[in-house]
């Protein structure tokens, strides 16, 4: 058995796809050398018909491959080359890279997720906002605390224990940007009965 190196590879991969036709060299592995050679020959058949081969020797060991069959072992040496290649210059962390991409992956996942569970979220009381700003005026005080904020909503801790996000165009009161503070909100009753934060 013979590991060849990446020049080798090459070397052979110039006879194989026919681009020199032949390649020799001695393959040198620990105190052992050993002579291997890449050879287009043509070879004889019945009635004197010619037919090319690929002579393959290593030591003592000799094979011709026909032309079909050098074909595959090129593209299987491409393979193999282009493999060794790749893990060659992958960088590491902790020695696993493909666990490396997966983590970051997972990563990604979770702070995606609650964006589009608040996203969700905000856009279903939009709606039920439109919905209902024409059919109720009504408003109540209740007590909470900001425990979250985008552009357009605003997650509120309620005294009662409920969390939800409230649309920031229902809050008919001034409030404190700061968070995990307790302060007063004027909301439209309607959300707040939606959201079981009042009793209906």
């Amino acid at each position: 058995m013979i590991k060849f190196s990446l020049e080798e590879m090459v070397s052979i991969l110039q006879v194989l796809g026919r681009k020199i036709t032949s390649w020799s060299s001695y393959h040198k592995f620990k105190n052992d050398s050993t002579k291997i050679s890449f050879e287009w020959q043509n070879g004889k058949e019945k009635e004197k018909e010619s037919k090319t081969q690929l002579r393959i020797s290593a030591g003592v060991y000799s094979k011709a491959m026909n032309f079909e069959q050098a074909e595959v072992f090129r593209m299987l040496l491409e393979h193999v080359l282009k493999e060794k290649i790749e893990f060659a210059t992958i960088q590491t962390t902790n020695g696993n890279h493909k666990h490396e991409k997966s983590s970051e992956q997972d990563k990604e996942k979770k702070e995606i997720l609650p964006q589009k569970v608040e996203k969700t979220r905000i856009e279903r009381n939009s709606h039920a906002v439109q919905k209902n700003s024409q059919s109720s005026n009504e408003t109540k005080l209740v007590q909470g605390k900001i425990k979250g904020e985008t552009g357009k909503a605003l997650l509120i801790d309620f005294s009662n224990g409920s969390e939800t996000w409230i649309p920031k165009s229902i809050v008919r009161s001034q409030f404190t940007n700061t968070k995990e503070e307790p302060q007063s909100f004027l909301i439209d009753t309607w959300i707040l009965k939606k959201n079981k934060i009042l009793a209906n």
